[in-house]
């Protein structure tokens, strides 16, 4: 069952971080804007190298994508799992604080 879960897990994470960098990102003029300077930069770069370089250029950037692509899950999960945490911590708190507060000492509960 774990193995189950931690698969819908995967699952999901993947295409949540999909999702929100195909459609969420995209709508953000901010993030539009700097995709745009990014490749305006790399084809001023791949116009200034000799093509003996172009190769690993091309690798460089392929690099840097996967680990930006790496890091964004690994920061989508942690941000996941930190919500579910203070979800259960407040949860706990509320719970804990409605107990305590119909305890009246020398009484039990009342």
């Amino acid at each position: 069952m774990l193995k189950e879960l931690e698969c819908y897990f995967d699952c999901f994470v993947g295409k949540r971080t999909e999702e929100i960098g195909q459609v969420i990102l995209m709508k953000n003029l901010y993030y539009r804007k700097l995709v745009n300077g990014k490749r305006c930069s790399f084809e001023e770069m791949l116009k200034s190298i000799p093509d003996s370089c172009r190769e690993l250029l091309f690798d460089f950037e392929d690099k840097v994508n996967y680990q930006v692509a790496f890091a964004n899950e690994i920061i989508y999960r942690q941000g996941l799992l930190d919500g579910l945490n203070f979800r259960n911590t407040t949860l706990n708190n509320h719970v804990h604080e409605h107990f305590m507060g119909e305890f009246e000492e020398g009484n039990g509960i009342r």
